[in-house]
């Protein structure tokens, strides 16, 4: 499969080797590693920025959106979770670990693709443990947490008030709740830019909503997805934009 596919967006196999009947892949390097590690990390280069999370989450998009439509077979990530994306060093993310990938054509007699995988608790889609077709919108779903991890700084399952709670159960509450920003900023990560980034959160933490929606045909596909990061994007830079000048003048 590796050999197959070929976008900036997902890591680079760039050969395999063996020592002593043991076999290596070996892949380009990523020197601010994990996506989760960065996360975790209070003194990580640009973690309170805006734009670099956005940008993180337009990456992940355009290499899911890729692999659903621009590979022969389409393929299913299957794992979309913090800890499969890599950050080089200018923070530009790519999906990794591709293990658990599926072909979306390739199915069992009884028509429905195989279920040899266990997906990460916090990020299974819930169409995944019922009879019917699995599809692309099961790394759709996931996707959905992985942009709230972005948002919050928060594991797909983080410990509040001493109990162990769903990060995406979390998010999607307080988006019912009545007034959804004031909730929003008791889980927004506290390192992010707080000065012009309410607006951007609410369309992100909606986006991410849109992604979890529990029928998977109402789901967006990633190209909507990537088309809404990229509206969300170039707002925040021309909202930049006019704070830098208004600072400068």
């Amino acid at each position: 499969m590796l050999k197959k596919i070929n976008h900036f967006n997902l890591i680079q196999l760039e050969g395999v080797c063996e020592k002593h009947g043991s076999y290596y892949l070996v892949f380009e390097y990523m020197e601010n590693g994990y996506l989760r590690e960065w996360l975790n990390e209070n003194k990580s280069k640009d973690r309170g920025s805006w734009n670099k999370r956005i940008q993180i989450a337009l990456d992940v998009a355009n290499g899911l959106h890729y692999l659903h439509h621009f590979t022969e077979p389409p393929y299913i990530h299957m794992d979309v979770k913090s800890s499969n994306i890599l950050l080089n060093s200018d923070l530009r993310a790519k999906i990794a670990n591709f293990g658990l990938a599926r072909a979306s054509m390739r199915e069992t007699s009884s028509g429905e693709l195989a279920r040899d995988v266990v997906v990460t608790r916090g990020y299974m889609a819930p169409e995944y443990g019922k009879a019917g077709p699995v599809t692309p919108k099961v790394d759709v779903y996931a996707y959905g947490v992985l942009m709230q991890e972005l948002i919050t700084g928060k594991n797909a399952n983080f410990i509040q008030d001493g109990m162990e709670e769903q990060l995406s159960a979390a998010i999607v509450s307080t988006m019912e709740a009545k007034n959804p920003e004031a909730e929003l900023s008791l889980l927004v990560d506290p390192t992010l830019d707080g000065n012009n980034g309410t607006d951007f959160l609410l369309r992100m933490a909606e986006l991410s909503v849109a992604c979890l929606t529990q029928e998977p045909a109402r789901r967006p596909t990633m190209w909507e997805i990537v088309s809404t990061l990229l509206k969300i994007q170039a707002d925040l830079e021309r909202t930049e934009s006019f704070y830098a000048g208004f600072i400068t003048f």
